[in-house]
């Protein structure tokens, strides 16, 4: 008898539901179960065999597949559970295609801080882009967030500032990101923030990972070259692909 057949035989007498394909892995089988605590008590009390239990992760798109209605339906129950950051907790600003002022994100926006690094245009998110930025930023796994209807919710507040598809022949994509940098830090200069830029160019792709203008623009604005503090700013810039660019 093996140690599988053990794990079987303990699901079945304590009535836990089981999947009856598990992954195989040279050392491990993979199960997954269906259990609450006391049940899983159980196993790892009576199986040595039993190594580790983790949460299975639920699928986006049981959320955006999802009808408006309960798109609404969950939206409000987070919104119920949501704990508004302090003003001093650290913000995480968007360089991206602008933000809505989507119902789950709009408490967590800064007042006055969503920006474009053009004057002559709006902050709002045309694209889609930033905004689901906005929400992986400010929640991390939304849909767990979605999901789980029990215990408060924490999200980092949220700064925008539109720079995509604001680059032309008149004006450098390290221009303009320096540009929208500045703008946020006028609005509080004080506050801890990251930066958090997710966009690319499709034509920085041909240099093979040489430096740019535009990255050279970020290291300087990183290292706060020639700026009067040297404590520095942090980044969260994205690796790129082959077909979203500005």
């Amino acid at each position: 008898e093996t140690e599988a057949d053990d794990f079987i035989e303990l699901c079945k007498s304590n009535e836990i539901i089981y999947g009856k394909a598990p992954l195989c892995f040279p050392e491990y089988l993979v199960y997954i179960i269906h259990a609450n605590r006391p049940k899983l008590a159980v196993l790892t009390v009576n199986l040595d065999s039993v190594k580790q239990c983790r949460a299975c992760r639920e699928l986006t798109s049981l959320v955006t597949t999802a009808s408006p209605a309960e798109q609404a339906q969950w939206s409000r129950h987070l919104i119920e559970r949501l704990q508004i950051p302090s003003d001093d907790a650290p913000r995480v600003c968007i360089l991206d295609s602008g933000c809505i002022r989507h119902p789950i994100l709009s408490p967590l926006i800064q007042d006055g801080v969503r920006l474009c690094a053009d004057d002559k245009k709006s902050g709002v998110d045309e694209d889609g882009h930033g905004t689901s930025m906005a929400g992986i930023a400010a929640y991390g796994n939304l849909n767990h967030e979605m999901m789980n209807a029990i215990g408060a919710v924490q999200p980092h507040p949220i700064e925008s500032c539109r720079i995509f598809g604001l680059a032309d022949n008149d004006r450098l994509h390290g221009e303009v990101t320096l540009r929208a940098v500045s703008l946020v830090e006028i609005t509080s200069p004080e506050a801890p923030r990251v930066f958090c830029m997710a966009i690319t160019s499709q034509h920085q792709t041909k240099v093979l990972g040489h430096p740019t203008s535009w990255s050279a623009a970020l290291d300087s604005s990183a290292s706060m070259y020639g700026e009067e503090s040297n404590d520095g700013r942090l980044f969260i810039v994205s690796a790129g692909n082959w077909t979203d660019h500005l």
